[in-house]
């Protein structure tokens, strides 16, 4: 199985949205895989780059748009056409991945009945899994969340509702449902994990602080990593934001 696609969300917060273009350059030129953005709104604003990459998703009523964001990169990909062995990935979109053998190589072994986690060693005790990063086609994704293609976004909504309901928007809801559904409609023997230590998995992240980062990148210490956590809001850190980016790009 090969990574074929992205997809990543947000609703109109700037605090999430102003990164959607540094995150498709990274998949697109980096990766150099396809990325979608699901917008929950109303209208894709006129400012957004690269529209043809973006879904319009519309609002459900008394439904939170950051929960419905969340949720949706898990079942979007239900809708997806089927591929033979083209990998549907989910991400964050203030996430941008770094190491093309990391995202293109790890899953190549597997097939497109098996559901592959990256993170194995992650989340797990905690009755989850990590959004970041599973892949797996759209027919397992389908399998996984009992969605058929031609039930379309009406039957996602009613699965939101339910959520929501049960959940009260709680803020890792998407990572307890795949874990509870993954474990429920995947055989155990098509459910792979992997672990940081096999994939030799190394995020760069904000916690790390500015003065940090940019020495590594400084230092070239930078190409270790696998991907990078940015610091936010981007109105704020767009420099070093970008000058990570610009290093995996030169």
């Amino acid at each position: 199985m090969i990574l074929d696609t992205v997809y990543v969300s947000s609703d109109l917060n700037p605090f999430y949205l102003d990164f959607w273009p540094l995150v498709h350059t990274a998949w697109t030129q980096i990766i150099k895989v396809k990325v979608k953005l699901l917008l929950i709104a109303d209208h894709i604003p006129d400012y957004l780059e690269h529209p043809d990459d973006i879904i319009l998703i519309k609002p459900i009523e008394g439904i939170k748009n950051a929960f419905y964001a969340q949720c949706i990169r898990m079942l979007y990909p239900c809708l997806q056409n089927h591929h033979p062995n083209r990998g549907i990935m989910m991400s964050d979109i203030d996430m941008i991945p770094l190491s093309s053998e990391y995202f293109t190589q790890s899953a190549v072994k597997y097939n497109d009945n098996q559901f592959v986690y990256f993170r194995g060693n992650m989340c797990m005790s905690n009755r989850q899994i990590a959004i970041c990063y599973c892949m797996a086609t759209s027919k397992v994704y389908r399998k996984i969340f009992g969605i058929l293609k031609l039930e379309g976004i009406k039957k996602i909504e009613t699965i939101i509702k339910t959520w929501y309901k049960e959940t009260g928007g709680a803020w890792t809801t998407d990572q307890q449902k795949l874990f509870q559904l993954v474990h429920k409609n995947v055989p155990k023997d098509n459910f792979i994990k992997l672990t940081d230590g096999v994939l030799r998995f190394n995020r760069l992240d904000r916690s790390m602080g500015v003065d940090r980062i940019n020495k590594l990148v400084n230092t070239g210490q930078v190409k270790h990593f696998v991907d990078f956590h940015m610091p936010r809001p981007m109105r704020n850190f767009r420099g070093i934001n970008e000058k990570v980016l610009n290093y995996f790009l030169s």
